[in-house]
């Protein structure tokens, strides 16, 4: 039964796109040919053309994973803010510890680095140079 119900779902998912992709091609089409051959002189899209072009639209401006304001924004916000910053900032410093030793020993990536002290995803406080004795460190030597 969860082989047909999976079936199931996978073709009605294919459908979907295929709906929406002649759905939002037809509308292209209708307005390309509404605005763009009148005012500019261009020539009429057929429906595959339109498609085809919405198709390449996405690819260059949108991008396969809704572009780079989910890659470069932090966390998929589109305000650029990070999700776990201010969580990771409102910790104490015994749960940061425990925190980063939990996912050191599931993941193999130690978030302190990330967080503090002028990392990507530490906040603009620390970045400015109150990070402690390793900015301070790091300064006698310039």
């Amino acid at each position: 039964m969860q082989k047909n119900s999976r079936l199931f779902y996978i073709s009605l998912g294919l459908l979907g796109i295929g709906l929406m992709a002649a759905v939002f091609g037809t509308i292209t089409m209708w307005l390309w040919n509404a605005l763009l051959p009148p005012l500019f002189g261009l020539p009429a899209l057929s429906w595959l053309q339109a498609a085809g072009l919405l198709a390449l639209c996405r690819v260059l401006f949108g991008g396969i994973t809704g572009g780079l304001g989910r890659i470069v924004g932090g966390g998929g916000r589109r305000d650029g803010a990070n999700l776990f910053r201010g969580r990771w900032n409102a910790l104490s410093d015994e749960q940061r510890r425990r925190l980063a030793e939990e996912i050191k020993k599931r993941r193999g990536f130690d978030p302190r680095g990330a967080f503090d002290c002028g990392g990507a995803w530490s906040d603009s406080r620390k970045r400015d140079g109150d990070c402690g004795k390793e900015d301070a460190d790091s300064g006698k030597g310039e």
